[in-house]
């Protein structure tokens, strides 16, 4: 997949509260790499590189703000 942006492209520089979506992929050279889509199914910001090992990707990933939460369990029915 080609990079559709240069370096760690974030927009804006000031901190807007949006939904979110992380992606992460391994690209056709099996490099892995990250994306955040915003609403609207945009790229908002993206890894400036591919990476040999997931855990790379990862870190790099927590230092532009990714935090694992994880899925939330099933409510019980009511009676």
């Amino acid at each position: 997949m080609p990079a559709l942006g240069s370096s760690d492209q974030t927009y804006p520089k000031r901190k807007i509260a949006m939904n979110v979506i992380w992606r992460f992929y391994m690209d056709g050279g099996h490099r892995w790499n990250w994306q955040q889509i915003g609403a609207g199914q945009a790229v908002v910001a993206e890894s400036s590189k591919g990476y040999s090992n997931y855990e790379a990707c990862l870190a790099n990933a927590k230092d532009r703000g990714y935090v694992f939460l994880p899925a939330q369990g099933k409510r019980a029915r009511g009676r």
